[in-house]
């Protein structure tokens, strides 16, 4: 299957309502490589204003949205429910005649795979779960983490083909013995960016000294070090340094910690941010990128996933400074885009320095980042799954 040769496509997938999310990459791919219809049903998440079911067509340069009535993502139990029925109802009204149908969870993998069997959905349409996560336990309730596996087994052995977006996350399921590796068709496919968007003169816009976050601001994802980083930068000689810091969660948290070390002209901590044109100018700006992951829960998804951040970093140019936690940490420091450190602000400021404080090193990491960030383009990432269905 070619992309150019694609006449629908329908895309389901829970999304977080103000990011931008791997659904929406995919979609811009499907535009500016096809002329297909494109069908796309964001199921709301965490963070929800609207809490609806959107749905987005686009066919011969028109564009039409629905909103369902039921609205709420709140208990999450009873939301997925409502997720399936819904699944169903817009399958039904709207992917007729798809040629593709992309899932990103395996719930409305399942309700893509009721409507092929029920003739819904043409015989020849290949489903397709994306597989974005995996966790050891997903859920602590006893009853709905047996569901959920049951769930994920049927998507994975129903579905034409799976794609995990790391090696890890899909063997992790084998080696529990949870599903068995014969039933299964998968290729791996990696998170992507927005490299070729890019034009060479795009990356002559960065400024030294601005250290770039991008992501929810919590504890696993290292907010408690991100003051003590810059405070410590600042210790080191690093006196005009900015720390640009785009994500939800804990942001009041975060700006008091930098009142209280007295680094508030230091630190730009902007929220969610929309417009995905914003991030990419706030991160354009920037020199280094940091991923300080925490290694000491491990149940965390990190563990075994393709973190969409650091491949959004690297289409950026961004050297990475990350610790060993994503299965693929040190692959980005043997292409020479980034450092691994120790979840430490102490550690991470000096691998920072490291990167920054001279230009011709800083220069060699920039240059291997621009590189392998272009090799991740989404649409080079789209093409060659499509390609193997």
């Amino acid at each position: 299957m070619e992309l150019r040769t694609l006449t629908k496509v329908s895309i389901f997938a829970h999304c977080v309502e103000e990011c931008s999310s791997v659904s929406e990459f995919f979609v811009d791919v499907f535009k500016k490589k096809t002329s297909a219809e494109i069908v796309h049903v964001q199921f709301p998440f965490i963070f929800s204003k609207s809490k609806a079911v959107r749905v987005t067509i686009e066919s011969s340069g028109q564009t039409k949205e629905v909103r369902s009535h039921v609205r709420f993502y709140r208990p999450q139990a009873l939301s997925y429910i409502k997720d399936f029925i819904y699944a169903l109802f817009y399958g039904f009204r709207y992917a007729r005649g798809s040629d593709i149908f992309i899932s990103g969870t395996n719930l409305i993998a399942l309700a893509g795979i009721m409507l092929r069997a029920l003739r819904v959905l043409p015989k020849s349409c290949k489903i397709v779960y994306v597989m974005i996560d995996y966790t050891p336990r997903r859920f602590q309730n006893g009853i709905l983490n047996s569901l959920y596996l049951f769930i994920d087994k049927l998507a994975m052995y129903y579905s034409y083909q799976v794609w995990p977006l790391s090696e890890a996350m899909i063997k992790a399921r084998f080696e529990a013995e949870r599903v068995s590796r014969e039933k299964v068709r998968y290729h791996v496919i990696s998170s992507g960016n927005k490299s070729d968007n890019y034009s060479a003169e795009w990356f002559q816009k960065n400024q030294v000294n601005r250290i770039a976050y991008l992501g929810g601001v919590i504890k696993s994802k290292g907010a408690e070090l991100f003051i003590p980083i810059i405070r410590n930068l600042i210790n080191r000689g690093f006196n005009d340094v900015i720390f640009e810091c785009v994500g939800g969660g804990d942001i009041d948290y975060l700006r008091e910690e930098a009142r209280k070390q007295g680094v508030e002209d230091s630190v730009k901590i902007y929220g969610l941010v929309e417009d995905f044109s914003k991030v990419e100018a706030i991160m354009q700006k920037c020199s280094v990128a940091i991923a300080p992951y925490c290694p000491h829960d491990k149940n965390s998804f990190t563990f075994f996933s393709d973190p969409q951040k650091i491949k959004d970093y690297l289409g950026w140019g961004l050297p990475v400074v990350l610790t060993d936690v994503p299965p693929n940490a040190k692959d980005i420091v043997t292409a020479g885009a980034g450092l691994l450190a120790e979840y430490d602000a102490n550690d991470i400021a000096a691998k920072i320095q490291k990167i920054i404080e001279d230009k011709e090193v800083y220069q060699r990491f920039r240059q291997s980042a621009i590189e392998i960030g272009k090799k991740y383009s989404w649409t080079n990432v789209l093409t060659k799954a499509v390609s193997g269905l």
